[in-house]
């Protein structure tokens, strides 16, 4: 798949670009699939996972695990877009899964992605661990190259938790996201409602929240995918934690 002129200039200027079946159904259920027989599984012990009442909401470390959930971010029809998104070759900076469902449900305020996955916290930094992994707290526009993609395993709208942006936030480092909240707190901003197998790729410096489902839809599961330029260098000698997946990243033709 190919994004137009139109669509990488939307991207640039506004911060956001939802593409259409960028995976199949088939290859939705496949994921879903996996994401289930980890679930079952439960693994005691395993940091990367957060549960609530027995129930996997979050999985922290997705580029580290095996099967479709780990190759998804280098999966070509994927990366391939996101590469001309960047303009450059790109590496993995992180994944995540969040998976939200009526009793498992929750609210995000306005609020910039400003944090990094790093193989350790550099001394005097704050220390914020995440499922097991370091996170940097960057304090400028060190990730304004960056692309997250949320790609939706489940259709994610206003009424299921789906993302608001508010477009063309994305040209600075806008403070704590504590001020950010309370100074666009009452901006409803724009929705970017998704169907199953849509991507929605945002700059993580673009203002985003999500409200809690108030639909009676079972599940809203969400691959939250991150990637940078692979010459990204982060302040304060931080190194970007060392994902399995090739530096800088090559493309997979299969999930299998």
């Amino acid at each position: 798949m190919e994004l137009t002129q139109e669509q990488i200039a939307h991207f640039r200027d506004q911060g956001y670009l939802v593409v259409e079946n960028v995976i199949t159904l088939a290859q939705a259920e496949m994921l879903r699939a996996a994401i289930e027989q980890l679930n079952l599984a439960r693994h005691p012990g395993d940091i990367g996972l957060s549960t609530s009442d027995n129930y996997l909401t979050i999985i922290h470390d997705l580029p580290k695990r095996a099967g479709p959930l780990g190759r998804i971010i280098q999966y070509r029809p994927v990366l391939t877009l996101v590469q001309q998104l960047i303009g450059k070759l790109v590496r993995v900076t992180g994944g995540l899964l969040l998976d939200k469902d009526p009793e498992h449900n929750w609210e995000v305020p306005w609020h910039q992605d400003t944090g990094i996955y790093v193989a350790q916290i550099p001394p005097g930094e704050k220390d914020d661990v995440r499922g097991g992994l370091p996170v940097y707290s960057t304090r400028g526009l060190e990730l304004a190259g960056d692309v997250t993609c949320r790609l939706a395993l489940d259709p994610a709208l206003p009424d299921s938790g789906g993302l608001y942006v508010l477009p063309g936030t994305h040209h600075g480092h806008l403070g704590d996201n504590q001020s950010v909240a309370a100074l666009h707190g009452s901006n409803k901003g724009v929705s970017a409602p998704q169907s199953i197998g849509s991507a929605l790729f945002y700059n993580p410096l673009t203002l985003h929240r999500s409200e809690k489902m108030t639909s009676d839809q079972q599940h809203r599961r969400i691959l939250h995918l991150s990637w940078g330029p692979a010459d990204l260098h982060l302040p304060d000698g931080a190194q970007i934690y060392p994902w399995p997946q090739p530096f800088p990243l090559t493309p997979v033709d299969a999930l299998y």
